[in-house]
């Protein structure tokens, strides 16, 4: 039997856009969860500050309990540095700001995973089709495989 060397490499870009768009979702619901139960840091101090231009992004370099965190914000943030909120999320040991991740990061992982399920329709992936010989000779094998795991309890039963 020929297997198509497309479907698990269709089926692993799905199963990891999937991952990558439940990943953004579980932590975009749990910074929310931080900034409605928290309060924002404040001993904390600004070490380094970059503006990037429109499609990178702006990251602040601070200091917080001992250590540096990169923090990425929002262009109208960074140009207003003092109006950044900032919460610390101890189960992962990172700093982030209030208004960074937003649900259109989670619309646009999703959208992604929904164009990746498109793949499915290419003709590489669904060129081969099973031949009647082929199913047969799968069906053979599986009510073979099925009588002798009937013998196997048939004789453990005796």
């Amino acid at each position: 039997m020929r297997i198509n060397k497309w479907i698990p490499i269709v089926l692993a870009i799905n199963i990891g856009v999937l991952c990558f768009a439940l990943y953004v979702a579980t932590t975009y619901q749990q910074q929310n969860y931080i900034v409605s139960c928290e309060q924002p840091i404040t001993n904390y101090s600004i070490l380094e500050v970059n503006c990037r231009g429109h499609r990178m992004h702006s990251t602040v370099k601070i200091a917080y309990a001992g250590k540096d965190y990169y923090v990425g914000v929002s262009r109208e943030i960074c140009k207003n540095i003092g109006q950044a909120e900032f919460f610390y999320d101890m189960q992962h040991d990172t700093v982030f700001e209030k208004d960074y991740l937003c649900m259109r990061h989670i619309v646009f992982f999703f959208v992604l995973f929904a164009f990746s399920l498109l793949l499915w329709k290419c003709p590489e992936v669904r060129k081969y089709q099973a031949t009647r010989k082929d199913i047969l000779k799968v069906n053979t094998n599986i009510f073979q495989l099925f009588f002798r795991l009937a013998e196997m309890a048939h004789s453990k039963a005796m």
